[in-house]
């Protein structure tokens, strides 16, 4: 292939590895974790860059926290229409990991990666007004891209 070929294959890789969080403080830096802030902001970036043709997701992830990751997902998913994205898991791409490589175009794991195992969330409410409450479950791999 030529230099010219070459770089018409612009593919940024975003890294997806350790685990999840919402927003990025000393703890995700030194831990090696992912933010949800900072890889939407990428993966924004990224789609709106012509220099750039595809993304990788490169996962490596047991999950995290919940909150941020349908946002991202939903982005992510949404993202598709403007280009290949595409989720690579080498290591482990569970829970919140697996939720977000499930909005891309296409999931590639390796033959000794871990994936799976979509988290339930439990959701309590309380009604003000007379102090009765109720609890609901969702599993939210229905939830995921299709």
């Amino acid at each position: 292939m030529s230099d010219k070929q070459l770089r018409s294959l612009s593919i940024s890789i975003a890294p997806v590895t350790g685990p999840i969080f919402r927003y990025a403080n000393m703890l995700t830096e030194i831990s090696r974790a992912t933010s949800t802030q900072i890889l939407a902001t990428y993966i924004r970036q990224a789609l709106d860059s012509p220099a750039v043709k595809a993304i990788e997701l490169n996962m490596d992830s047991p999950g995290g926290v919940a909150s941020g990751i349908n946002e991202l997902a939903d982005m992510i998913y949404a993202g598709r229409s403007q280009k290949r994205i595409v989720a690579y898991v080498g290591g482990t791409g569970a829970s919140a990991g697996y939720w977000i490589a499930s909005a891309a175009h296409e999931v590639v794991v390796d033959d000794t990666a871990m994936v799976g195992s979509i988290g339930v969330v439990v959701e309590v409410s309380v009604d003000a007004d007379t102090g009765k409450g109720g609890k609901t479950v969702r599993n939210r791999e229905s939830q995921c891209a299709k």
